[in-house]
């Protein structure tokens, strides 16, 4: 029942706090620590000050993911809401209907026919992928993809990636909405994914311990629409001979310094 929070550079624990009730997942905002719990309450505290935390009942039973989006705190929970709170206030601003329990969230900002969307991205037990319009609350899309739960999301730029709990990650394109691509993980559900842009790459962290690498799939450079790519060993190898290569530049120019 214990939140605590390091600093990275120093690898030093700065905050450590006892809760109440077993967090389920959390979010940081400026001087606000927030954490989500399996009875459906969110409780906040101001971690610059020594002030008692807030708690309020938001979900009728766990809250299974929550993030932060303009500023506001969007919950959802295994009662198939997502639930829109102002921090400062702790007051409800709205409500946005699911179908069936939820399992993670995900928001991205984007310029879509010249105009900004400002989105909301929820994944569910049933494997659907539900995008909603954060300004008025209302489903604009939904895909139906994955066989099993959707446990991750990871959007960038206009696509966004799906990991489920039937073994796969899916690749989105939300201007034309539709699916672009599918990626077999074998063995292990997807936990947690990344996009490293910059060397367009998807990093997939799976229950069973181990993390997978994928080049981005695109249609000018990569198979059909829609089929399934597994990481083999020769990609392996090939990945494991480019962290090779990284790590010896970085002791070359340590050397050479």
């Amino acid at each position: 029942r214990t939140c605590r929070v390091w600093e990275v550079a120093t690898n030093r624990e700065v905050l450590s706090r006892l809760f109440k009730d077993t967090p389920e997942c959390l979010a940081v905002m400026a001087r606000h620590l927030i954490i989500g719990t399996g009875t459906g309450n969110v409780v906040c505290t101001d971690h610059l000050m020594e002030a008692p935390a807030q708690t309020k009942r938001v979900h009728s039973c766990n809250i299974k993911d929550m993030i932060i989006h303009d500023g506001l705190l969007y919950t959802c929970s295994l009662d198939g809401l997502t639930k829109c709170i102002d921090i400062e206030t702790f007051k409800l601003v709205s409500i946005l209907q699911g179908m069936g329990s939820l399992r993670c969230l995900a928001s991205y900002n984007m310029d879509l026919d010249d105009c900004q969307q400002s989105m909301v991205l929820a994944g569910g037990s049933s494997g659907d992928l539900l995008v909603y319009d954060s300004r008025t609350s209302r489903c604009v899309m939904s895909h139906k993809g994955h066989e099993d739960a959707i446990l991750c999301l990871t959007p960038h730029e206009y696509r966004v990636w799906s990991g489920g709990d039937d073994r796969t990650v899916r690749q989105w394109d939300l201007r034309m909405n539709r699916q672009e691509h599918t990626y077999s993980t074998k063995d292990g559900s997807p936990k947690a994914l990344a996009v490293c842009s910059g060397q367009e790459q998807i990093r997939v962290a799976s229950m069973d311990g181990t993390m997978l690498t994928w080049p981005m799939w695109d249609k000018a450079k990569h198979a059909p629409c829609g089929t399934a790519r597994e990481l083999d060993d020769h990609d392996d190898g090939l990945l494991y001979l480019g962290l090779v290569k990284e790590v010896f530049r970085k002791y070359a120019k340590a050397v050479d310094a």
